[in-house]
């Protein structure tokens, strides 16, 4: 039995996911596919566009075997630890023997030779990255800046810049397999988010001493953070027009659906407008809105898929970051009021921790905050992030304790399907940690770091329920939800 990982968010399930499980069952020869996918928020710092349930019955509509959840203080964390927490549940579960990533250069070889790098951390390279953080740069562009003077001084060629944004998930090409021989003059891949993702996970098997073997395969199509329409991408036989980004996926939701609270926080006011429709044309409208999205989508996400999304009833609830402004002023004036600091939380410096502070009463939407507090040395997503884990009480303490852990504490089924019950049975038998399949005495299986991690998770699931149901759609409880089953 072979069985390959894929880490995953899923922010929606689109042809590209689907073509990166089908190549990866094909050049790989797995019998089983596993998800480590990201729950109700991602790593953006923002909430997942569809709920966890929604987005797992996608994926396993359209060929996935087991989904597991990532837990939220790592699927919002940096690039380092969304990769380290995802990779230790692989380890973990004992039955993974590949992790599958899609890279923009596509050649594991390069990728690795730059993570063994990052991991041995040369004292010349250190001391570059201090410099050019020193200089305001963000910690990304520092690091990028620091390898590359690194690779010059030891004569090795960099790869040159490559564009700022590539493709989330869209088609790929066949890549190197998990050789574990370098390049003799590799391609240090630098900027591209793809490769960086991918790097973060080679360190992490390096770290973890994984037995889990990487695989790259090669990806086109649509910038990862484009936005673009698709429709104006050319025909469907370019790979941005049939693979666009979930980026731009997102952004013709947000244009096609009646997002009802626009970042006023009015929660209220629109509920009872949606309780109270009493016009049969509104309504026919809407109906007629939500049909033709579909119709639009059915030519990026694949039919189950699509057809798993509306079982679900999410379409008409999409859920963004402006959403959440309500909650977020709410909880900086309650902060400020009982004068805790903000410094606590994850990803707040006391710098940033300081302009907040003196901007709480200038009250703003979630991305309009971000906005204000944007500069050279605080990138937009870093922002997001931070102002997520105020708003979710992960706190800079804590995440230090599960950084510093080799292990998750818990692994938790989001779905499966039931063709796939060999994989379960080998799960059960094989994990080091406890499995999860439902909530209720879940907290007696687990250790205290474990509870903490899991009641983290709770709190953040039932925040992101409470704003779908402003938004007109009611959902199950984390303790009366059932996992997804599939045949």
């Amino acid at each position: 039995m072979k069985t390959a990982g894929i880490i995953a968010e899923y922010n929606p399930f689109h042809n590209g996911h689907l073509y990166q499980i089908e190549e990866v069952r094909k050049q790989t020869g797995a019998d089983y596919v596993v998800i480590v996918m990201s729950g109700d928020f991602v790593q953006r710092g923002e909430p997942a566009i569809f709920d966890k349930y929604t987005r797992t019955r996608m994926a396993l509509s359209a060929g996935a075997d087991l989904v597991l959840e990532l837990p939220v203080s790592f699927a919002t964390a940096s690039a380092e630890l969304f990769a380290h927490g995802a990779v230790s549940l692989f380890n973990q579960t004992g039955i993974v023997d590949l992790l599958c990533f899609g890279s923009e250069s596509g050649s594991l070889d390069d990728l690795r030779a730059t993570a063994e790098i990052l991991v041995r951390e040369p004292e010349e390279y250190t001391q570059n990255l201090r410099a050019f953080l020193k200089e305001g740069n963000s910690f990304p562009l520092a690091r990028s800046l620091a390898l590359r003077a690194f690779l010059e001084s030891q004569n090795v060629e960099a790869s040159p810049k490559s564009p700022a944004s590539r493709s989330e998930s869209p088609v790929m090409r066949s890549a190197s397999s998990s050789s574990s021989s370098l390049s003799s003059s590799p391609q240090i891949p630098l900027s591209s988010p793809n490769d960086i993702l991918g790097v973060e996970y080679l360190k992490a098997l390096i770290r973890t001493d994984s037995s889990i073997e990487p695989f790259t395969i090669r990806r086109e199509g649509q910038g990862y953070n484009d936005s673009t329409n698709p429709e104006t991408l050319g025909s469907l036989h370019s790979t941005s027009m049939a693979f666009p980004s979930a980026s731009a996926l997102r952004a013709m939701i947000c244009e096609n659906v009646d997002v009802e609270m626009n970042g006023t926080g009015n929660m209220e006011m629109n509920r009872t407008r949606n309780e109270n429709r009493n016009s049969e044309k509104e309504e026919d409208t809407e109906v007629t809105k939500i049909s033709n999205l579909i119709q639009m989508l059915s030519l990026w996400i694949p039919h189950s898929a699509l057809d798993a999304l509306n079982a679900e009833g999410a379409l008409a609830t999409p859920i963004f970051a402006d959403d959440f402004s309500l909650l977020l002023n709410s909880k900086l004036l309650e902060l400020s009021q009982s004068q805790i600091p903000f410094e606590q939380f994850a990803d707040l410096s006391p710098e940033l921790a300081s302009r907040l502070l003196a901007s709480v009463l200038t009250f703003d939407s979630f991305s309009g905050r971000i906005t204000a507090l944007k500069s050279r040395q605080y990138t937009y997503t870093r922002i997001s992030r931070a102002l997520l884990h105020l708003l979710l009480g992960i706190k800079s303490t804590t995440m230090e304790e599960y950084k510093k852990s080799e292990r998750l504490p818990y692994a938790r089924i989001l779905g499966f399907r039931k063709s796939a019950s060999p994989l379960l049975s080998k799960l059960k038998a094989n994990s080091s940690i406890p499995t999860l399949a439902k909530i209720a005495g879940a907290e007696s299986k687990l250790s205290e770091c474990g509870v903490q991690m899991l009641r983290e998770e709770l709190f953040a699931s039932h925040l992101y329920q409470s704003v779908v149901f402003q938004k007109g759609r009611r959902m199950k409880n984390e303790y009366t939800r059932s996992i997804v089953l599939l045949p």
